[in-house]
């Protein structure tokens, strides 16, 4: 160690279990917050999804905000799953995930929210590349026409004969 940290343990020696203890308590007296669970519970109470944050990287984080704020509270307890699950949902991104949970997740546990959240943005990532691939393939034929050899369809002044020179041929 050293600067501060080594300052502030000069003296203290590691020879036994309550040395660690006691050159613990210094570190923390000397860097910690004097409200650390106090300050914990705020940033619980605060804990927002954020936009590039998977589904499991913000429930992880509620889980670790949640042991930082109660680190003797017990998160399978009825009171704390409602709290957890409660914050999770309300913390999400996405108001369409927001919403479904509330919906369909009323009287589930913690672990279950999650895994409901989970599903359903597996479904709209599904979704998505499923609209991806059945989009028709738009592709421009030319209709030989005599008169229009030799011009191009973007230097004509009328619609009507850009229509003659080109036709959309829809594939699926």
């Amino acid at each position: 160690m050293e600067g501060a940290a080594a300052e502030t343990v000069r003296g203290l020696t590691a020879d036994k279990d309550e040395d660690y203890d006691l050159i613990l308590e210094n570190l923390s007296r000397r860097f910690g917050h004097i409200d650390e669970p106090e300050r914990a519970k705020r940033r619980f109470d605060n804990k927002k999804q954020l936009e590039s944050e998977s589904i499991e990287v913000f429930e992880q984080g509620v889980r670790t905000v949640f042991r930082e704020a109660w680190p003797t509270g017990d998160p399978k307890s009825r009171e704390n799953d409602s709290m957890l699950q409660r914050r999770f949902i309300d913390g999400l991104f996405d108001p369409a995930v927001h919403q479904f949970l509330r919906l369909h997740a009323r009287t589930d546990d913690f672990v279950t929210t999650v895994a409901k959240a989970r599903q359903y943005m597996d479904a709209q990532e599904q979704a998505k590349i499923t609209a991806i691939s059945e989009k028709p393939n738009v592709r421009f034929a030319a209709i030989e026409d005599r008169r229009l050899i030799g011009s191009s369809p973007f230097s004509m002044v009328s619609r009507k004969s850009f229509r003659q020179f080109w036709t959309i041929k829809v594939v699926h």
